[in-house]
């Protein structure tokens, strides 16, 4: 999938319970990713109804894409995004233009107001 946390960042295998698993998390460049993110300047959304529960929606009124529901969990501290994405709460929102990881994916370099 274009635009995935392993094409953005690229991973890391790992061996667990006889199963290969891409460890993207523990990338140099997604610890690079998160440490540029610490000086990110970030907008304030309200979350619509429609994408209750869905992170992928959310994504996509957000960004134009579905592509990015990570992001905006990952700076939301979402660890269930079906439950933790409600209507009517504040998200963050950040610029995906302003981080170059994301940008060099070929993907648009603005973002929409939901609030």
């Amino acid at each position: 999938m274009k635009n995935s946390l392993h094409d953005t960042f690229g991973a890391k295998s790992t061996i667990h319970n006889t199963k290969m698993l891409s460890d993207v998390m523990s990338s140099e460049s997604f610890e690079k990713f998160m440490r540029d993110l610490e000086y990110e300047k970030f907008k304030i959304a309200i979350i619509p109804i429609e994408a209750d529960g869905r992170p992928d929606m959310l994504s996509y009124i957000i960004y134009g894409t579905p592509d990015f529901w990570w992001l905006l969990c990952l700076i939301n501290g979402f660890q269930d995004p079906y439950l933790d994405i409600k209507a009517g709460r504040q998200v963050k929102v950040v610029d995906i233009s302003q981080i170059p990881a994301i940008v060099n994916s070929n993907i648009p370099n603005t973002y929409k107001s939901i609030s």
